[in-house]
């Protein structure tokens, strides 16, 4: 609950929340370029999801509660066709391109590759945070 008015309060001030951002543009890329290598064929290119649930919209976020839920859940569930194979990095770079699909925020710093700075990550209070 603190992390959640914790979040809600940096939203709600002018230039705080939002400013700083909740990954670097760069990171998100990385992590496009990862989806279209191991998600788009089942998730779709627009993340509608095709032979898979899509991975957008506030029931996907509220699914997961916090980045590092999604996290979690990737790491140790994707790709279905070998579960995780990738390294850490490239897990948390598609969570960045997760979240900017999302509409959640970039900033200047990377969203940290740990389960601290992930958990510290409301998916639907910083997708508020845009507006």
């Amino acid at each position: 609950m603190k992390r959640l008015l914790a979040v809600l309060c940096l939203a709600a001030t002018p230039g705080a929340g939002y400013a700083a951002g909740f990954y670097a543009a760069a990171q998100a890329e990385a992590g496009r370029t990862a989806f279209i290598s191991y998600c788009a064929s089942c998730h779709g290119f627009e993340l509608q999801g095709m032979g898979a649930p899509p991975l957008k919209g506030p029931d996907f976020l509220a699914a997961w509660g916090t980045a590092q839920g999604l996290y979690q859940f990737m790491s140790v569930a994707m790709p279905a066709s070998s579960p995780g194979m990738l390294d850490s990095a490239t897990y948390t770079d598609l969570l960045a391109f997760l979240m900017s699909r999302n509409g959640i925020p970039a900033g200047d710093r990377p969203l940290a590759d740990n389960e601290a700075a992930r958990s510290a990550v409301d998916l639907l209070s910083a997708a508020a945070a845009r507006q």
